[in-house]
């Protein structure tokens, strides 16, 4: 198993990017790759949708290097998830052309409170989410439930995802 991981980060800013020379060095990390590959980058990828539009201040990662993301993984058939965290909630959407997850991490500091573990079988990759253990932790967690209620967001529902959201599979392509 190979991770790769790319710096998304544009300074000074909320959203970020994947330039073309990052999109290069992403596929040929997958065609030198022996085995499976995961990305990895602190956003979250844009993600075409039936009547969606894009928008150059997406919260997340710009669509022109979301779509360099999606061109990788359409070549690299090694290339089976891109993850990121920039949300802190849990989501697994399907990347437009490829077909492969695109998965949002809930955060640990913040509701509910948790990590992700990727187990690799000779089937694929199982992608599970922990709650942290510590009674402190719990507490602080706990604490953030109602982050952004003055503004009508439901965070619990919006943090913690379905579990199919936390629990899944990725199979080898």
């Amino acid at each position: 198993m190979t991770i790769a991981l790319l710096d998304t980060a544009i300074p000074g800013e909320t959203t970020g990017r994947i330039t073309p020379t990052q999109a290069d060095w992403l596929d040929a990390v997958c065609a030198d790759a022996a085995g499976p590959v995961i990305a990895m980058g602190h956003h979250q990828q844009w993600v075409a949708t039936v009547g969606g539009r894009r928008s150059e201040t997406y919260f997340g990662l710009h669509p022109d290097g979301s779509d360099l993301l999606d061109d990788v993984a359409v070549r690299r058939s090694a290339l089976l998830a891109y993850s990121a965290g920039h949300t802190h909630r849990h989501r697994v959407r399907t990347m437009s052309q490829s077909g492969i997850p695109t998965i949002e991490v809930g955060c640990t500091k913040d509701f509910p409170g948790t990590w992700a573990e990727h187990r690799v079988y000779e089937g694929g990759v199982m992608h599970v989410a922990h709650r942290m253990s510590s009674p402190e932790a719990l507490a602080w967690s706990e604490s953030c439930r109602t982050l952004y209620a003055a503004d009508g967001v439901d965070y619990v529902t919006y943090a913690l995802g379905s579990l199919s959201d936390r629990c899944f599979v990725i199979p080898l392509r």
